[in-house]
């Protein structure tokens, strides 16, 4: 009865322009278009609640996914609950605002990322890049594995141009968030994204980077990571 009477709410909180502009970045139907700010009132009344978030996430609609994200108690969700989620994504925009989110703030986290980036599934490699890119840009630069990261980092200086254009997007976003956000790293992630660049010039990357560090953004984090 609960999921349905959210369900009937967020469905009043329809927004046809966000709903188009979230399609057009890759959301699929069914979808209401639902605010972040008016998802919010109905976060701080279900927060922690896993039972009725895997409710939501179930039911395939984007904005009930992202509500099933926001309300996550992360501290008791296990690696198979993520990874269910993985399975039954329905779009890149779950996978990179919802699950990659989530996953973030696990404790897990890390644990997790490396095997996905082993997955043969393309979906699992990129959700483990999107992961990193909220991770570092959330998490304290003392509570991180920086050798983690470096043998990341070496990894993807060797396999970036053999991966796929979906799964690019990923490590771009991983390039970008750790060169300005993990100082520790910050000259050798330049390095990464100076070498894609010089091979491969439609790497937009390099140019945000840039323009963050002119812009004295450097060592940038996020209070929190999920909304």
């Amino acid at each position: 009865m609960q999921l349905e009477l959210i369900i009937n709410r967020l469905e009043m909180l329809a927004n046809d322009k966000l709903k188009k502009n979230y399609l057009q970045r890759g959301a699929v139907e069914p979808i209401y278009g639902v605010a972040i700010k008016d998802l919010k009132p109905i976060y701080k009344e279900i927060k922690g609640n896993n039972k009725l978030a895997f409710e939501l996430y179930n039911t395939k609609n984007y904005d009930c996914m992202y509500l099933a994200g926001m309300i996550l108690d992360v501290s008791t969700v296990t690696k198979c609950d993520i990874l269910n989620w993985l399975e039954n994504s329905n779009s890149n925009m779950v996978i990179d605002f919802i699950i990659s989110v989530s996953l973030a703030e696990c404790p897990f986290a890390l644990e997790l990322v490396l095997e996905l980036i082993e997955s043969p599934k393309e979906t699992f490699r990129r959700c483990a890049y999107y992961t990193l890119s909220w991770f570092v840009e959330w998490m304290r630069n003392e509570n991180i594995n920086k050798e983690i990261l470096i043998d990341i980092l070496d990894k993807v200086s060797k396999i970036y141009n053999t991966e796929t254009e979906s799964v690019k997007e990923g490590i771009a976003a991983f390039l970008y968030s750790l060169t300005v956000s993990y100082i520790p790293l910050s000259k050798k992630g330049l390095e990464v994204v100076n070498a894609i660049y010089s091979k491969d010039k439609t790497f937009l990357t390099f140019n945000k980077v840039m323009d963050s560090l002119d812009s004295n953004k450097l060592g940038f984090k996020r209070k929190s990571v999920r909304c």
